[in-house]
């Protein structure tokens, strides 16, 4: 890992779910919700710590362990999107610090952006309700017939978009997915140690930077 004063970043990419907002408690009673319909065994929201950072039908696929070749897959897929979706803002809550450091950012002419495996239409929705006063440029959650991450199809649009060098780009989030997806992209990647995935997973999969609290995260602007 890099010493964090080494660089001067001029666009931020946040992932949400463990690294903005802890929505493990949304998910795991959204997703328990149609288990119990199902007749499926529960889970706790530790246990659901395991199961997201790939998108909505991986979380399937593993709580109900199933493929999205089965014939009822597409059933339960509809019912756990529209649960997640009745359940927004229910539980979720954004982490201490973070709309600070995302003020203190935008004040600095930083460029915010928004990619995550959730539901487009919820990140969107995130981004609006928990952060009302920021102004993120760009905003994306999974799309259909575009791929999730660690694909970087949506990041590096991200990038074109902005017009900034790669370089002075950076992608943060809680988990590996973020961290390959930057690596895929060949911008730097930050690591937060208070989402879903252990500390030592973090720092197995080399980040540039690991992030122990909201505030370390302005220490690279």
């Amino acid at each position: 890992m890099e010493n964090s004063l080494e660089n001067k970043f001029l666009g931020c990419i946040f992932d949400i779910d463990g690294t903005l907002t802890n929505s493990i408690p949304e998910i795991a009673i959204s997703v328990n919700t149609v288990l119990a319909k199902y007749n499926r065994t529960l889970y706790s929201e530790k246990e659901f710590h395991g199961f997201v950072g790939y998108g909505i039908e991986n979380l399937i696929e593993k709580s109900f362990n199933i493929k999205k070749s089965d014939s009822n897959f597409l059933r339960i897929y509809k019912d756990v999107k529209k649960e997640y979706i009745f359940n927004f803002s229910k539980y979720a809550i954004s982490y201490d610090g973070i709309e600070q450091v995302l003020s203190k950012l935008f004040k600095k002419n930083i460029k915010l952006g928004i990619l995550s495996n959730k539901p487009d239409i919820l990140a969107k929705k995130t981004a609006e309700y928990y952060f009302p006063k920021i102004e993120f440029s760009q905003v994306f959650g999974a799309i259909d017939n575009i791929p999730n991450k660690p694909n970087p199809t949506l990041l590096n649009s991200i990038i074109k978009f902005w017009g900034i060098d790669p370089k002075k780009v950076i992608l943060i989030g809680d988990s590996t997915v973020d961290i390959q997806t930057a690596k895929a992209s060949g911008i730097k990647s930050g690591a937060v140690s208070w989402g879903y995935v252990p500390r030592e997973t973090l720092y197995m999969n080399d980040p540039d930077y690991i992030f122990e609290k909201p505030s370390d995260i302005l220490d690279i602007f």
